[in-house]
């Protein structure tokens, strides 16, 4: 739950706020596959907004799978980039995982104009937002379990132990 609300509004990049657009997919561990927990920018209706993305499908799950940044420079013909929808525009991709202690938690995917020329302090910038991003959703999730109630009804003895 803090998760969604800590990512609420996926960071804005360094690049021109106008045309750059974000989101953030949270990995769903059970099930193998990544939800949308935030978006800004997106003026289209991308399938990713709808539907889950498995692990390995498209460009956000390959950087899952392959815990690394995944670049596409034309994403409308990229064979990795499996998602289409009508009137798609031409665009760059850009996914990150957002990682904690090795663990893949989900990915930050930045779309920017297909003509962009993207530099690597801007990639090393992104890098870092992840690396902040992961840090952050890990506290997170150790604060709601440290803060969880705690059940104690399997500590009850059955009667019949009592006698």
């Amino acid at each position: 739950m803090f998760f969604f609300l800590m990512i609420r509004r996926p960071p804005r990049s360094t690049l021109d706020r106008s045309s750059a657009a974000s989101d953030v997919y949270k990995r769903q561990e059970q099930a193998s596959s990544l939800t949308l927990a935030a978006h800004q920018g997106v003026m289209d209706d991308p399938p990713c907004l709808h539907h889950s993305v498995r692990v390995g499908e498209c460009l956000c799950g390959l950087a899952v799978l392959q815990q690394q940044i995944v670049i596409s420079k034309d994403s409308s013909n990229d064979p990795r980039h499996m998602r289409h929808w009508p009137n798609m525009p031409h665009h760059q991709d850009i996914c990150l995982p957002i990682k904690a202690r090795g663990k893949v938690l989900g990915t930050l995917n930045v779309r920017v104009p297909p003509h962009r020329q993207m530099e690597q302090r801007e990639l090393d910038l992104l890098n870092a937002v992840t690396d902040q991003m992961g840090v952050a959703i890990e506290n997170a999730q150790l604060f709601e379990a440290v803060n969880r109630p705690v059940s104690y009804t399997h500590l009850t003895l059955p009667t019949s132990d009592l006698v």
